[in-house]
């Protein structure tokens, strides 16, 4: 793979993936003043749910299996034709079972919002023609055509907005809206792909093959997958069900123990601070983690390069420590301040529709699990980084083990905490999570003789007391100056000391943390 080729790659799909929350978070805060709470909560949890569910199983073992058979070469361009064809036909098989199990198992108040059945079969056929478009993906994958891919992507994305936003603020279509606009991107996905393969020029093969066979196979030809790609998509199906089972244990909890208003406030919550994960943290993450895989390195995952010296532990200790610290001034940043504002917040984006609801509680509730997050992700790339593929085996295995303990205090809180209570427990997980981190950073420095002093990895005495004097003082100002809206004299009154507050806070780390 050309470098430059693929530095070109990640930036056009960062830019695709930046434009799509941006695109979708800015949907959402203009569409959910023009819908009830209950279509919310179906919308983009429940539908938002089968149509992940449904694609991801089919799609993620596909892909990630037809990733192995990277050239345009013959053979490779059969198999790869082969294998999406395969997943395809037995995806409608597994779309249509889930549609059935989904509406078997939809709840009463599901069922009573107007045209809930209707919405979910219209969502299982828009992820049926959107796998149609399967084999244009892997082609353009296969000879490194991102500009074409997010070309493709984002132009589907933008008429799915444009659609949504027509139908429910012109036509007031209600739930409906929503499953149309996605199948209209799913349309849209297809057809823009396929017109833009058939702007490529088709590559050179021996044997050569016509255009559309890179694409269909023709009529009369077996279908016939290799043993190994066969065990391979057998083990990507198999991750995918652990996936799933890993990153929706939250949504099937809501669905049986929450009302639609509630997760109605879940929905919006958690698209609102998605923004700071993706933008904020995930490059941070993605840094990191490069990093360390340079500088950690024992020699056995390449044996032709040399395992890591000591001034290369040394340098990796300096910058996890690093990165640690900026990781708790960020989450310090929002259990002080982004607890106390989030009513503010709320009610500026959404007006007064979650006013009166617990979305502002459940909001700063998603504060203290951003808090958590952001440490976990660096603590757990230098673990990545750093282990072998023993360690690694361990470290998923016990993925499982955390989220089965997600499931388990999420049932337990949701009762008599609401929606927040399964924020809590997934802080509360993630907070393990660190801490298991933390055992294997600790025992890998051991073992290194590379020291990693603790003192080193947190924030200072003053910087600490200058966000517990901010929390405290904005608390107090807020209870003498209460407000009920953002529009009012007390808010700005409210945002301004807040201000104040964070200019000082910034002061003192400046003074105080030499490393920044």
């Amino acid at each position: 793979m050309d470098a430059k080729t693929a530095i070109a790659g990640v930036q056009y799909l960062v830019l695709l993936q930046a434009c799509s929350r941006i695109a979708t978070f800015v949907l959402n805060v203009l569409v959910v003043r023009h819908v009830s709470a209950s279509v919310i909560g179906v919308a983009n949890l429940q539908l938002v749910f089968l149509y992940q569910t449904s694609l991801f199983l089919v799609r993620e073992a596909c892909r990630r299996t037809c990733a192995r058979r990277v050239s345009l070469t013959a053979g490779d361009a059969i198999a790869r034709r082969n294998i999406t064809a395969v997943c395809t036909l037995a995806g409608v098989a597994v779309v249509a079972g889930l549609n059935r199990v989904f509406r078997m198992l939809s709840t009463s108040e599901e069922l009573s919002v107007d045209g809930y059945l209707t919405a979910c079969d219209i969502t299982s056929v828009a992820v049926l023609i959107e796998l149609l478009a399967e084999p244009f993906y892997n082609y353009l994958q296969a000879g490194m055509e991102y500009g074409r891919r997010v070309a493709v992507e984002a132009g589907a994305l933008l008429l799915r907005c444009v659609v949504l936003y027509a139908l429910v603020r012109g036509l007031g279509m209600g739930l409906l809206a929503f499953p149309a606009a996605q199948l209209v991107h799913s349309v849209a996905l297809l057809g823009f792909h396929a017109a833009s393969f058939m702007c490529l020029p088709i590559a050179r093969t021996d044997p050569p093959l016509s255009p559309w066979e890179f694409i269909l196979p023709p009529l009369g030809h077996s279908l016939s997958v290799d043993r190994e790609d066969r065990l391979l998509l057998f083990q990507f199906t198999w991750q995918s069900v652990e996936k799933v089972i890993l990153a929706q244990g939250e949504t099937i909890v809501l669905k049986y123990f929450q009302v639609l208003a509630e997760q109605a406030s879940f929905a919006v919550v958690t698209n609102l601070g998605s923004l700071v994960i993706r933008f904020l943290f995930q490059p941070i993450e993605e840094v990191s983690f490069n990093l360390f895989s340079r500088l950690c390195h024992d020699g056995r995952r390449d044996p032709a390069r040399p395992g890591s010296s000591a001034r290369e532990l040394r340098t990796a200790a300096g910058m996890l420590s690093i990165c640690i610290k900026i990781m708790l001034w960020v989450g310090l940043v929002f259990i002080c301040f982004g607890t106390r504002y989030s009513f503010l917040l709320m009610d500026l984006l959404y007006g007064g529709k979650f006013r009166d609801s617990d979305g502002p509680d459940v909001l700063a509730a998603y504060c203290l699990f951003v808090a958590a997050a952001g440490l976990n992700g660096v603590t757990e790339s230098f673990v990545h980084a750093a282990s072998d593929r023993s360690s690694m085996a361990d470290h998923n295995r016990m993925l499982l083990v955390f989220s089965a303990i997600n499931v388990a205090t999420s049932v337990a809180l949701v009762g008599p905490l609401g929606t927040g209570g399964i924020i809590l427990s997934n802080s509360l997980v993630m907070t393990i999570r660190i801490a298991h981190s933390a055992h294997y950073i600790g025992r890998y420095m051991s073992t290194t003789r590379t020291p990693l002093p603790l003192s080193d990895c947190l924030p200072t005495l003053p910087v600490l007391a200058s966000f517990g004097l901010s929390h405290a003082g904005i608390a107090v100002f807020q209870t003498v100056v209460p407000t009920s809206s953002f529009f009012s004299y007390a808010a700005v009154a409210q945002i301004a000391v807040g201000c104040l507050a964070f200019l000082a806070t910034i002061g003192v780390t400046l003074i105080s943390e030499k490393e920044f």
